[in-house]
C-alpha cells in the first residue's frame, strides 16, 4: 500500500512538471536534503519555469515533489514557489534567489493531508546545462519543516 501510493504520487506530480515543459521550462532537477524538524532524509524532483514580472528580474515558479522518510512513516509534500533571482549570473559566478509558496503534505502514519506556507533562500551556480543549488527551506502551517536541500538542475 505504502509503496504503490508513493509511485501513483511520484508518477501524477513527475507528470505534471513534463507537461508544464514544453511551452516555456526552463528547467527540471532532482535534489535531497535532510529535515531538521523529524530528522528525515528527503530526495525530490523541482521544476524551474520562468515568468515575466515587470521591473522584477529573474522571476521563476518552481513546481516541486518530495518524499520524507525515515523508514517507519512516508511523508509526500507537493507544492510551488515563486523564487525571485535578483544577481542572475547566465554563466559562472553565484546566484542568490529568494522566495515563497505553499506546500501541500500526505503522512502515511497518520493519513492526514496538511497545508502548510514555505520560505526559501539559497544559492545557485550557473553552469550552462547544469545548475547546481543549495537552499534553506521552511514550511509553517498546518506542519513545520526546516529543511537543509542541495540539487542539480539541467536547463533546457
Amino acid at each position: 500500500m505504502r509503496m504503490s501510493c508513493l509511485a501513483v504520487a511520484l508518477l501524477a506530480c513527475s507528470g505534471l512538471l513534463v507537461a508544464a515543459a514544453p511551452a516555456s521550462a526552463q528547467g527540471i532537477g532532482v535534489h535531497a536534503g535532510y529535515d531538521s524538524e523529524s530528522e528525515e532524509g528527503l530526495v525530490g524532483v523541482t521544476g524551474h519555469i520562468p515568468i515575466s514580472i515587470p521591473k522584477v528580474p529573474k522571476t521563476t515558479i518552481s513546481p516541486q515533489v518530495e518524499v520524507l522518510t525515515n523508514f517507519d512513516i512516508l511523508v509526500i509534500n507537493a507544492g510551488a514557489s515563486i523564487r525571485f533571482h535578483p544577481w542572475w549570473k547566465e554563466r559562472g559566478g553565484v546566484s542568490p534567489y529568494f522566495g515563497g509558496g505553499a506546500l501541500l503534505g500526505y503522512n502515511d502514519f497518520t493519513e492526514e493531508t496538511n497545508f502548510a506556507g514555505q520560505a526559501i533562500a539559497g544559492l545557485e551556480f550557473p553552469l550552462g546545462t547544469f545548475s547546481p543549488f543549495a537552499h534553506v527551506e521552511w514550511a509553517f502551517g498546518d506542519f513545520d519543516i526546516v529543511a537543509f536541500i542541495g540539487g542539480v538542475q539541467w536547463n533546457f
